[in-house]
């Protein structure tokens, strides 16, 4: 692998014959590649696309990149989805990075009965933040989707969002992920709950909903590890 093709690089829009980069990535390009006019570099639009494009020229801090080719990843089936209970905005940050890089297609932070002081009540400016380190996460990981992100939503919502698809709660009374015949196709959802856990509420409206309890380590965890450790061992178990 030479180093354009070690890294990729985010825009939007893909289509035109022609891209012009954002400060931000125009930088990150500059320092990661130290490219000159006429070096190839690799490119996703977050939504599965994939483009080889040669630089050609800089103004005002901005690249100009010319697509020579395209193509587009296939999203792996089933998707998965994670609703996780909202911890700390660092623990959050946390989970968005490595689910983004885990190939989750959608997170739903969850308010819960149990949820913390609610540093989330700015979501609009926060979101931006979130969704720039989503991006550097696919970047990283050559991860050609960019995951969808709901604003914090209620428990009690979520259910009927997550109607039409195999669900999963992580629970230390549940069995491992080995044992549990997981779909082939459709959507896997999977819940974590929040520090200190979902209310014994909250875990009855998930066992109405046929949610199936997987186990995922000896002992409690985190809820950004518990996140990371349930996703990672699915993504591992559909490969």
């Amino acid at each position: 692998m030479n180093k354009s093709e070690h890294f990729l690089f985010y825009a939007p829009d893909l289509v035109p014959k022609t891209v012009i980069l954002d400060e931000t990535e125009s930088r990150h390009v500059a320092s990661v590649l130290r490219i000159r006019p006429g070096d190839a570099l690799q490119l996703t639009d977050g939504k599965g696309g994939i483009a080889t494009g040669v630089y050609r020229s800089e103004e005002h801090r901005r690249l100009t990149v010319s697509i020579v080719s395209r193509s587009h990843k296939q999203r792996p089936e089933p998707a998965r989805h994670l609703y996780a209970g909202l911890p700390d905005r660092d623990a959050f940050e946390t989970i968005l990075i490595n689910a983004a890089a885990l190939g989750v297609s959608r997170i739903v932070p969850l308010t819960t009965a149990y949820s913390q002081k609610p540093w989330w009540n700015n979501w609009e400016k926060l979101s931006a933040r979130f969704h720039l380190k989503m991006i550097a996460a696919c970047k990283q990981s050559h991860n050609p989707y960019l995951p969808e992100l709901l604003p914090p939503t209620p428990h009690s919502d979520t259910l009927q969002q997550s109607e039409s698809t195999f669900v999963l709660v992580a629970d230390l009374s549940g069995k491992p992920l080995r044992d549990i015949l997981l779909p082939a196709t459709g959507t896997i959802t999977c819940f974590v709950g929040p520090p200190g856990g979902f209310s014994g509420k909250e875990l009855q409206l998930l066992t109405d909903r046929s949610a199936t309890a997987v186990r995922i380590a000896p002992g409690r965890l985190r809820t950004e590890l518990a996140s990371t450790i349930l996703c990672g061992q699915l993504t591992g178990a559909l490969l």
